[in-house]
């Protein structure tokens, strides 16, 4: 199959599967290799990843077309504000809630602090 017989749709999809597996794959690889299986970590990264996910669909998929593209762009940015201050705040309560301080992190403090105070 030619690159050319694809569709401007399907090009756009295209690159955002071939993106998001980027984002999903190359981050367990790096976590894997230099945090030693520290899940806690990773699972905060995606986390992380997939509430920015959602809010850059939302803005792409809604705000964009329905307010900044139809010359309403005060109202997009005071929307995109509030969505922007709404997430912050849902991801800041939730990533306290689901990942609390686990002995991994506490742990990897102390390292950092004797290395500060030997420097």
């Amino acid at each position: 199959m030619k690159i050319s017989s694809f569709n401007n749709t399907k090009i756009k999809i295209l690159i955002h599967v071939v993106v998001w597996l980027f984002f999903f794959i190359m981050p367990w690889l790096i976590f894997n290799v230099k945090w030693n299986d520290n899940n806690v970590q990773l699972h905060r990264y995606y986390y992380r990843i997939i509430i920015n996910g959602i809010f850059f669909y939302v803005l792409y998929l809604w705000l964009v077309p329905t307010y900044f593209f139809s010359q309403r762009k005060i109202v997009f940015f005071i929307v995109t504000t509030i969505l922007i201050s709404a997430f912050y705040l849902f991801f800041e309560y939730t990533n306290d809630s689901l990942f609390p301080e686990s002995q991994k992190d506490e742990a990897f403090r102390q390292e950092v602090s004797i290395l500060a105070k030997k420097a």
